[in-house]
């Protein structure tokens, strides 16, 4: 493995099909190991939940021990707005360009409607991260596909929970899940950001951010805080 200017590179890979691996997830709030009185958790969980439904850019996270609705028709555009995916239930993922004068200029398309997919500014790249957000079963594969790269209706790169997260054991457990991390943004148009999230020396949850290089599949561990 390579070393990177900020941290250590992971390469991903495409895997060959077979079983399928993804379950469909459950949300969660996600809480401290540590003991504490029932008021404390109480308010603990209430922070949690304002910070998940915060500002743009904070993790996308699931936030209750409730089953997540199933994917619905919807519309995610890239961050500087030009590029788009427009999710319908007969015919999948379409990505569309915004033309000079408004008018749609369609680019390519993906199967499936999808919970978390990302793209790119040039319109080239789209990450796709698990449906169940932030949380993975208590009985999670560690094979289990977690973040996919798809460039111009082709994947081309698929990492495992294990090959994202590394330490399986570390990661914070809710009441009835493991809380990994979360999908973030592109922050150019070949560089996604990944938050890990884990425990301070101190015990207090803490993500870390990491950077996908969408291009070669590599993927690189900071130990920058992303701030909650």
């Amino acid at each position: 493995m390579g070393q990177g200017g900020e941290g250590e590179w992971l390469q991903g890979r495409v895997e060959k099909p077979g079983r399928v691996l993804m379950k469909r997830g459950y949300s969660g709030y996600r809480v401290r190991s540590s003991p504490c009185w029932p008021w404390q958790e109480m308010v603990r969980i209430l922070m949690l939940v304002a910070l998940a439904i915060g500002s743009p850019g904070t993790p996308l996270d699931a936030i209750a021990d409730t089953p997540l609705p199933a994917p619905s028709p919807s519309t995610q555009c890239s961050p500087n707005g030009r590029v788009c995916i427009e999710m319908k239930l007969d015919s999948g993922g379409g990505i569309y360009r915004k033309g000079l004068g408004g008018e749609r200029i369609d680019l390519w398309a993906m199967p499936g409607l999808h919970r978390a997919v990302f793209v790119s500014d040039d319109g080239r790249h789209l990450v796709k991260c698990y449906s169940g957000l932030n949380l993975v079963p208590l009985d999670y594969e560690p094979e289990m596909s977690l973040v996919e790269v798809w460039r111009q209706g082709t994947l081309i790169h698929r990492l495992s929970l294990r090959a994202v997260v590394g330490n399986l054991s570390a990661m914070p457990r809710t009441v009835s899940h493991y809380a990994w991390g979360s999908c973030l943004r592109f922050e150019s148009e070949t560089r996604f950001v990944i938050a890990l999230q884990g425990h301070a020396a101190n015990g207090d949850l803490i993500w870390k951010k990491m950077v996908l290089d969408v291009v070669s599949g590599q993927l690189r561990r900071t130990n920058q805080l992303i701030p909650q």
